[in-house]
């Protein structure tokens, strides 16, 4: 899988509810996504390649006359990061799974996330 740069599609001012769309459209580091979506993105990482490195959870707020279309809040008590790459596959996916559990916890409290992920160098082997 290749995390795709196509950043300048992303609608800045939403919360995306689809997993598929963080894939398509070139998520990592920008789009906001539900709770559920960003579970699903931390599920199918690996079986995709990529490996989430961070995980930055916020409040986005309802629009309001100053914001029509609603603030976001980033949470410096909602951050989480995984270990630096490089890393095999399989140590991708025991990180993946502490994400989604991070955000699992993490979403009582707060309604959107952004992810930050990077590829998997499938030809890594720790020695």
């Amino acid at each position: 899988m290749e995390i795709k740069q196509k950043n300048n599609l992303v609608d800045r001012s939403l919360v995306y509810g689809n997993e598929n769309d963080f894939y398509d459209l070139g998520g990592s580091i920008i789009m906001k996504l539900t709770p559920q979506a960003a579970m699903s993105v931390c599920k199918s990482a690996a079986k995709r390649g990529v490996l989430i490195w961070r995980i930055e959870g916020g409040i986005k707020h309802l629009p309001s006359t100053e914001f029509p279309c609603g603030a976001f809040e980033a949470r410096l008590d909602c951050i989480w990061d995984g270990p630096n790459p490089p890393m095999s596959m399989q140590e991708a996916a025991i990180v993946n799974r502490q994400a989604y559990d991070f955000i699992k916890e993490e979403s009582l409290n707060h309604n959107a996330f952004i992810i930050t992920a990077t590829e998997v160098n499938k030809n890594y082997n720790r020695s």
